[in-house]
């Protein structure tokens, strides 16, 4: 029995194609037990659900990137400032929102005790209520964009923009939120 090169070429996208749909399985698992996690403590005051919904999300972004470096140095294709401008079009709204759920972190546990005793102002609750509400726009277009079969692993430049609108738009939500918690205290 002879084996071909084209037969073993077929035998390793057979392979990696089991590999790709357990990388996204694992990655959108993360992503949705963190948003369920997030949905389900975020107006209590157990502090900890939050952070650990977060990290869960990260734990799945992360995933993701890593998933999409290894696609993009697979083709050869593109060269120079085009392969670059690919990466940041499709990893830089995934470093937004990493950056986005560490600094939301950061806050919650700096200011642990002070959330968990209800001694924040109103606005905290309507800031992140906004600021959960546009993450889960953004891992939805994620989700849009990266289970896309026309793009072979790079987000299109309209939904890079969207996500970079998105992403923005939260970082200016979390930084209100960090103002908010830092300036305005109530004691109960």
């Amino acid at each position: 029995m002879t084996v071909s090169i084209s037969d073993s070429k077929s035998i390793i996208k057979s392979s990696g194609s089991g590999i790709d749909s357990m990388m996204k399985v694992i990655y959108n698992t993360f992503i949705i037990v963190g948003l369920i996690l997030v949905l389900l403590t975020f107006n209590s005051t157990d502090v900890t659900g939050i952070i650990t919904g977060y990290s869960f999300i990260v734990c799945g972004v992360l995933l993701l990137i890593c998933y999409f470096i290894t696609s993009i140095n697979g083709d050869r294709n593109e060269t120079g400032i085009n392969k670059i401008l690919s990466i940041l079009y499709t990893i830089g709204p995934f470093l937004l929102i990493i950056c986005i759920l560490i600094y939301s972190i950061y806050l919650l546990l700096t200011y642990k005790d002070r959330i968990s005793e209800g001694n924040v102002a109103p606005g905290y609750t309507n800031f992140t209520s906004i600021s959960i509400i546009l993450l889960c726009m953004q891992l939805y277009l994620f989700y849009l964009a990266t289970n896309d079969k026309e793009t072979n692993f790079k987000i299109d430049k309209t939904k890079g923009i969207m996500l970079y609108f998105l992403g923005l738009i939260n970082f200016i939500t979390v930084i209100t939120i960090g103002i908010i918690l830092s300036l305005f205290n109530t004691d109960g």
